[in-house]
């Protein structure tokens, strides 16, 4: 997952201007399909911090919405647990899979970011 985004990335960033300026609808495509995926992982865990602060406010509504976001991270963990043990649980290994995708993603543009280069597979010397 982390080499397809730093591909994608790095073709979406070389044929920018192509994309927006060409073909509005293709703009539109791409942005609602690709960009704001990639941006699930970090708005997941500014929720997570802006439910933290808002813990003092008077409306339990955060309070409730925090408790959850810890027990989903718990189960997270679990699975993990779980996973390194070889023990399969389904629910919990779905959750763990999505965290461990958006994390490779979230390391995927870091690399793209550190990084420059295509994102492509390095040929293997023979």
């Amino acid at each position: 997952k982390a080499r397809i985004l730093a591909g994608a990335l790095t073709v979406f960033f070389d044929s920018f201007r192509v994309f927006w300026f060409h073909s509005i609808e293709m703009s539109f495509k791409l942005v609602s399909h690709k960009e704001i995926r990639w941006m699930g992982f970090p708005l997941m865990i500014a929720a997570l911090a802006m439910n933290y602060f808002l813990l003092g406010v008077r409306a339990p509504v955060y309070d409730v919405l925090f408790k959850c976001q810890l027990v989903i991270c718990g189960l997270v963990v679990i699975g993990w647990a779980l996973e390194a043990l070889r023990i399969r649980v389904k629910p919990l290994f779905l959750l763990f899979y999505f965290v461990m995708t958006n994390l490779a993603q979230v390391y995927g543009v870091w690399k793209f970011l550190n990084r420059p280069g295509t994102g492509a597979w390095e040929k293997l010397k023979r």
